[in-house]
C-alpha cells in the first residue's frame, strides 16, 4: 500500500510532462519539424494522450477498468509518437496503467 501511494504522484507527474510536452510542441518548441502544421498536430496527439492518462488515473480509484483503458490508450498514443523511445514508453504505460487499475481494485472493500 505505501509503494501505491508513492506510485500515484509519480505516475501524475509522468502525465503531467506528456501535457508540458505537448504544449510546448504546438508554441513552437523544438526543431526539425517539416511544417507548422505537422508540429501543432504531433504536439496536440501528445497533449491529448496525457490528458487522457491523467484522466484514467484520477478515475481509477472509482472506476478501475475504465482508468486503465484511458491510461492504456493514451500511453499507445504517447508510444507511437515517440517511437524511437519504445524501450523506456512501452515499460512506463504498462506502469501506468497498472497503478491506475490497482489504485481502484485495492481501495475497495472485500
Amino acid at each position: 500500500m505505501r509503494a501505491m501511494r508513492a506510485l500515484f504522484p509519480l505516475s501524475v507527474a509522468v502525465t503531467v510532462f506528456v501535457v508540458a510536452h505537448g504544449v510546448v510542441t504546438v508554441t513552437g518548441g523544438g526543431s526539425g519539424w517539416g511544417s507548422t502544421g505537422e508540429r501543432v498536430a504531433h504536439g496536440l496527439l501528445e497533449a491529448v494522450a496525457g490528458i487522457a492518462m491523467l484522466a484514467g488515473l484520477l478515475m481509477g480509484r472509482r472506476a478501475p477498468r475504465g482508468g486503465a483503458r484511458l491510461v492504456a490508450v493514451g500511453a499507445v498514443v504517447v508510444a507511437t509518437l515517440w517511437y524511437w523511445a519504445f524501450v523506456v514508453t512501452i515499460p512506463v504505460g504498462i506502469g501506468l496503467v497498472l497503478v491506475a487499475y490497482l489504485r481502484g481494485v485495492r481501495s475497495r472493500p472485500a
